[in-house]
């Protein structure tokens, strides 16, 4: 029996977006796969009507864990979440849903302890890890990102993820602050946003921090980016990725900095030990494990029966600018560090290893 793959994801530039489209383009270079872009109503519809009898299909949805039901529940033949998660418990909507299914997919050892930890069935679970497109995000520099300032001497650091708790990047811009204000050459580049709060404003949220006066003309803001591959001129144009983020599920931005050659700073907990070097010259955050009130999602839902919402890295600010100072200072071994990540990254984490490992796996159920 040679089972025909459906995948089933939302096509658009948000992380889950990003996962579904390299997936769909990187299988499709394997075998033939019927898309359904959930984004598109018509689409799902048709392809609901077309393909729900089929026995002799295998449905591999990329979605929230709490969706992952709802839109598959029509479908006969083998049914697959493939999804990611943060905190260290799993939502009680989450849990109904997954356990409807046939098999679940995560991107990361950790994410899989954690899943068995929360009572899922160990035997269902399989890792398969996100990747990367090397041949964009590559350290070879093709053409500069166009700045504000393209011209502007001296070091750059950098900062992409939405504004919140857990990417941490209040605590980028304070510790930017405290350790930089007076190092007239060095800049702190932020693409940060936040979709989920109304009226967001990066530059009203900024100068609400508090910051010196001396550093304000320092942190330049970069205005969102309309193709994602876009932002590989963006990495190769600093020269260290600051990203201590609190958890992942993978951690897109972090592994697309670490192929562009970047040294990185970040914490080694959550979705992305599956892909950070194991290495000590590298530039981890010492952390702790902090529990986590419903607060700490922000506008995010979380339903929990006792109102544990498990852990979640967290670290103190002085630690955050010891490691900025020190790859400040060692700028030119730090750079070899970034090229020694790049090259573990391309041989172990592209997309086209994700999609083999789908394919893999497809051929063994």
């Amino acid at each position: 029996m040679n089972p025909k793959i459906h995948l089933l994801g939302f096509s658009n530039n948000t992380g889950y977006g990003i996962h579904t489209n390299e997936i769909v383009y990187h299988l499709r270079k394997i075998k033939p796969i019927i898309f359904t872009n959930l984004c598109n109503q018509d689409e799902t519809i048709f392809h609901q009507n077309l393909y729900k009898n089929d026995d002799n299909m295998i449905h591999i949805c990329i979605s929230y864990g709490n969706m992952c039901q709802d839109i598959l529940g029509l479908y006969s033949g083998i049914k697959i979440c493939y999804t990611v998660w943060e905190s260290t418990v799993i939502p009680i909507d989450w849990k109904d849903q997954l356990n409807s299914m046939d098999r679940i997919w995560i991107p990361s050892q950790w994410g899989k302890d954690i899943m068995i930890k929360n009572g899922m069935n160990e035997l269902k679970i399989d890792v398969v890890p996100e990747g990367v497109n090397h041949k964009i995000f590559h350290p070879i520099i093709t053409k500069p990102f166009k700045m504000v300032a393209p011209d502007l001497p001296g070091f750059r650091f950098l900062h992409i993820g939405k504004f919140e708790t857990r990417k941490a990047t209040k605590e980028v811009i304070l510790a930017f602050d405290e350790e930089f204000r007076n190092d007239q050459q060095v800049y702190l580049f932020i693409q940060s946003h936040n979709q989920f709060i109304k009226n967001f404003n990066i530059f009203k949220t900024i100068l609400e921090l508090g910051i010196h006066p001396n550093i304000k003309e320092r942190i330049i803001i970069v205005d969102p980016i309309e193709k994602h591959y876009s932002l590989a001129r963006l990495y190769q144009s600093c020269d260290c990725f600051v990203y201590p983020t609190r958890a992942e599920g993978w951690g897109l931005p972090l592994i697309e900095a670490m192929s562009s050659g970047l040294p990185c700073i970040t914490t080694n907990h959550g979705g992305q030990s599956q892909f950070l070097p194991t290495t000590d010259d590298y530039y981890y955050l010492p952390y702790q494990l902090k529990s986590l009130t419903k607060t700490d999602f922000g506008p995010y839902s979380f339903k929990t029966k006792d109102q544990n919402y498990g852990q979640w890295a967290d670290f103190e600010r002085s630690s955050l600018r010891q490691l900025m100072r020190k790859a400040y200072k060692e700028n030119k071994s730090s750079k070899e560090i970034g090229k020694k990540a790049a090259k573990h990254i391309h041989n172990n984490f592209t997309w086209d290893h994700s999609a083999q490992r789908i394919i893999d796996i497809v051929n063994n159920l």
